[in-house]
């Protein structure tokens, strides 16, 4: 037997998208009390895995904000137009420490495919 496993960031976000995605796993996903579906829905023996080895960018003070937002708030304090790569983000993540952070994760993504058997995704 294939073991499957699939990975979500610890982001409402991405384990929002987990949900709409409807995998049919016969576990419930973990952030959640009990599985949505009913047996009938079941699809996959696969398990969903919550890990800080793949989530998303910390945005700080703009998590939930959308670009836009973001350059509107900026201009309102003064500090004119908003790039992530050049300007980061206040209270997150800059590129300097994300692109050292994505090339760690990296490497541990690819020590898990070797540890595990059979199926997973990312």
């Amino acid at each position: 037997m294939r073991a499957h496993l699939s990975y979500v960031s610890p982001r409402r976000r991405a384990q929002r998208t987990a949900e709409l995605l409807e995998l049919g796993c016969k576990e419930k996903l973990p952030w959640q009390e009990r599985r949505a579906d009913g047996d009938a829905d079941i699809r996959t023996q696969a398990t969903v895995q919550i890990t800080e080895d793949i989530r998303e960018w910390d945005y700080g003070d703009y998590e939930g904000l959308t670009s836009p937002q973001i350059r509107e708030k900026r201009k309102e304090m003064g500090q004119g137009s908003w790039d992530i790569w050049k300007d980061g983000c206040p209270g997150g993540e800059y590129d300097e420490d994300r692109t050292c952070w994505e090339s760690i994760q990296l490497t541990v993504a690819v020590d898990h495919q070797r540890m595990l058997p059979g199926d997973w995704t990312v």
